[in-house]
């Protein structure tokens, strides 16, 4: 009986979840097919705030990708307050952190034609595994900012080398995970 009372809650969890990303997502794209920069603008400040759980922004980023509007939503989510975002997502960063920053350990964009093309490639992995490449637990930490190395090329070459090897042997997402978590501790400990 527990075991149906459980299965019971978690379809129910399921169906509120979805219809809650649903109603957030309903009249995204104007009549012309365009994306409602209201709209967006208004649930890139619900993601923010914490309205929504890892597993409905993992639903949203979907969606978004099964509506063709993948490059748009990545945008309007790059403007969010990471900081915000982070601590309301998973809590403050550690008291005695250094000028703390919810890093992403794939970066957002890359400064220059190296790290911009690091990103792109490393991004591409993430997306093949499932992962939203801005807003995923998988891809954020908090880390110090400001620290020699911390945003060069040589850890996110790591980074995306390590994600690259990995895709190409063929891994599954398990150690995908695993690697970005042991990436983002060497982040939050440099």
């Amino acid at each position: 009986e527990k075991v149906v009372d459980k299965a019971g809650d978690a379809a129910e969890e399921v169906v509120e979840r979805t219809s809650k990303v649903d109603d957030c997502l309903k009249d995204i794209l104007d009549t012309s097919g365009n994306v409602s920069a209201d709209k967006i603008s208004k649930l890139r400040r619900g993601i923010q705030k914490g309205d929504f759980s890892f597993d409905e922004i993992k639903e949203i980023s979907e969606k978004m990708s099964n509506l063709g509007i993948t490059e748009e939503f990545e945008s309007e989510m790059k403007k969010i307050n990471f900081g915000e975002y982070l601590k309301n997502m998973e809590g403050p960063p550690p008291e005695d952190m250094f000028n703390p920053h919810a890093h992403h350990i794939v970066f957002k964009n890359g400064n220059g034609a190296v790290q911009q093309e690091l990103v792109k490639q490393g991004q591409a992995v993430l997306r093949e595994y499932g992962i939203d490449p801005i807003l995923a637990e998988e891809v954020l930490t908090w880390a110090p900012n400001g620290i020699p190395g911390q945003h060069s090329v040589e850890p996110l070459r790591e980074v995306v080398e390590g994600l690259v090897e990995r895709a190409e042997f063929g891994v599954g997402k398990d150690d995908i995970d695993k690697f970005l978590q042991k990436m983002g501790r060497i982040a939050s400990e440099r």
